[in-house]
């Protein structure tokens, strides 16, 4: 497995993981829910509007070859020790309620970096924070 690089939002001290906390938090709720999570290594991501759809990587109104992109090597690497821990040891149709419930985490987390100050930024950090919660549980062996 490829090392993270440097400006990794998973790798601990970079600039991505210590001054972009949103960006932090979309890689491990996308991490706990098993939604891919691409390496920002050289693109311009904040010039694009980016969306997860259906559990894939979707960049609006401007079609993206993901072959030319990678998956995050931090994120495959949470995602593996999640794996380890028995995160996504479940049915398929709870795995397919963690994406959901991912998408909606993310969309909340959009909404909250969008938000103007006071209780409309209030009432989306409390949903951002309430569907992270979830979508970031432990496994029932290790509560």
């Amino acid at each position: 497995m490829p090392d993270p690089c440097d400006t990794c939002a998973f790798r601990q001290g970079s600039v991505t993981h210590e001054s972009e906390p949103h960006n932090r938090l979309k890689g491990m709720i996308c991490a706990a829910a098993g939604i891919p999570f691409y390496c920002h290594h050289g693109w311009a991501w904040e010039d694009a509007d980016i969306a997860v759809v259906k559990g894939r990587f979707v960049v609006i109104g401007e079609e993206i070859d993901l072959s030319k992109i990678r998956l995050c090597a931090g994120w495959l690497r949470d995602v593996k020790h999640m794996k380890e821990r028995g995160q996504f040891a479940v049915t398929p149709e709870v795995r397919a309620l963690q994406k959901e419930l991912g998408g909606y985490a993310l969309a909340a987390l959009k909404e909250f970096i969008g938000s103007p100050d006071g209780e409309a930024k209030d009432r989306a950090e409390k949903r951002l924070w309430e569907l992270a919660e979830i979508v970031m549980q432990k496994p029932e062996a290790e509560r």
